[in-house]
């Protein structure tokens, strides 16, 4: 093997090992678990007592709980949906009765002023 084979070879190694531990690096430094893990317990300590929270615990253990985990996102999906769904044909409707209320006043103010 030449040498300038031989440097490259041991570049190449230096780079995948560097590529590894600057990757570890940023998962230490700028870890999303470890932030949220530490900002959910400052959160849920602040409304919760540690009575309450072993209580919670409890519940999410039970297979009540674990079912609530599995499908909250499904249920608040679906009211989120619903949600749009009613809000849209409501305020759709609203706009036609504000249009043809204004129409209306607009007309008789103007009947009015011819009078």
């Amino acid at each position: 093997m030449s040498e300038n084979s031989q440097d490259l070879d041991k570049y190449l190694k230096f780079e995948v090992s560097l590529k590894k531990r600057l990757s570890n690096l940023i998962k230490d430094e700028i870890s999303l678990y470890n932030f949220s893990l530490k900002l959910y317990s400052k959160m849920y300590l602040k409304y919760f007592s540690k009575k309450e929270l072993k209580v919670l615990l409890s519940f999410y253990k039970s297979s009540t709980g674990k079912k609530f985990v599995k499908v909250n996102s499904n249920v608040m999906n679906g009211v989120q949906s619903r949600l749009g769904s009613f809000l849209n044909k409501n305020i759709a409707a609203l706009n036609k009765k504000m249009v043809a209320f204004t129409q209306n006043e607009t007309n008789q103010y103007l009947k009015d002023l011819k009078k």
